[in-house]
């Protein structure tokens, strides 16, 4: 874990982002001190960012709402640091504490899955996946990605690529840019993809709509599996130098026995290779996990360690994973949580 101190401006700043975004959180965690305060500045399954105060003594109405046009002042006084949030209510709230603290931690992100969409689950699971990046290197800037990622994280400023959206809108808040085309040009190369390369070509020249939907379209056919192939390695690659989430013996324990009992289950159906990639004749299975913040009072109640599977099947055995997800016959493929439903 990387916690250091934070002066008071840099709290004042953070927290000013904070309210106008609408996303300021004061809570308190049960692992930790009780009387500790944690705001959460960035959480995503790259990163975890989050500010401590300690030993934190709450003066006024600590309601969760903090509106547009709430002020945050520093004070000094006897009992150490403070700070001030004014809401345009004119309801104060003063927090008195005797360390500001930063947390920034880095964690690995490349077997995350979250299917939100049916149809595309392979290209939706490498959007989230690029997306997370590219938002860890708006906030927090360049130090906080490898050379890898840095090459791949243009692919969000393509909008072909960012079309297969993993949730129920568009990404248009993400820009458009030249780079997003140089980087897709890029790997469709290193794929020896010369038909996409010419499309891209003529999309350097069109960029409208229609040719938009055709690049992303095109990206749903089998013959970008390759193509698709080389991101994936990519990325993996690139999230792999990050350690993984620790949750403490109990947790880690826990979710070591279910990958050995999803292992263990898979080779008695007679499926082959490791998690979480595993293959029988033409089908594949890909587990995917969805995890949890280490400090779980800054996470959702409900929201636990779990495996997803991404579960295709073509008509002759494929060396690219996830190759039953492309469209064509022959084909079928979904994602789903339940392992029993796949033996």
């Amino acid at each position: 874990m990387n916690q250091s101190k934070v002066t008071e401006k840099q709290l004042e700043s953070c927290i000013r982002e904070l309210i106008d975004c609408g996303a300021l959180e004061l809570l308190r965690c049960l692992e930790g001190n009780p009387n500790d305060m944690y705001i959460p500045y960035m959480m995503n399954d790259a990163l975890e960012y989050y500010f401590i105060l300690t030993e934190c003594t709450a003066i006024g109405e600590l309601k969760t709402e903090f509106p547009m046009g709430t002020t945050v002042e520093t004070v000094q006084g006897p009992q150490g640091s403070g700070l001030v949030l004014r809401r345009p209510d004119g309801t104060l709230l003063t927090l008195q504490y005797q360390q500001a603290q930063e947390v920034r931690q880095l964690y690995q992100y490349h077997t995350i899955g979250h299917f939100w969409r049916d149809g595309q689950e392979q290209w939706r699971q490498l959007v989230y996946i690029i997306g997370t990046i590219y938002d860890k290197w708006s906030y927090i800037g360049a130090e906080s990605c490898n050379t890898a990622e840095q090459e791949l994280l243009p692919l969000m400023t393509f909008a072909p690529f960012r079309y297969w959206s993993p949730i129920h809108e568009e990404l248009d808040f993400y820009p458009d840019s030249e780079e997003g085309l140089d980087c897709m040009a890029l790997l469709a190369k290193q794929a020896g993809d010369t038909a996409y390369l010419s499309l891209l070509c003529q999309y350097q020249e069109q960029h409208d709509r229609d040719m938009t939907e055709r690049l992303a379209k095109e990206l749903a056919k089998p013959e970008r599996r390759e193509l698709y192939r080389v991101i994936w390695k990519k990325l993996s690659q690139a999230a792999s130098g990050y350690p993984e989430r620790d949750y403490g013996i109990v947790l880690n324990t826990k979710i070591a026995a279910e990958r050995r009992q999803v292992t263990e289950l898979l080779h008695q159906y007679g499926f082959q290779g490791r998690y979480p990639c595993f293959r029988r004749d033409t089908m594949q299975v890909v587990a995917a996990e969805e995890h949890p913040f280490t400090v779980f009072g800054l996470e959702y109640a409900d929201f636990t360690f779990r495996i997803q599977f991404m579960v295709s099947e073509t008509r002759e055995p494929q060396r690219i994973w996830n190759a039953g997800f492309f469209e064509g016959t022959g084909r079928i493929a979904h994602s789903l949580q339940e392992l029993e439903a796949i033996v």
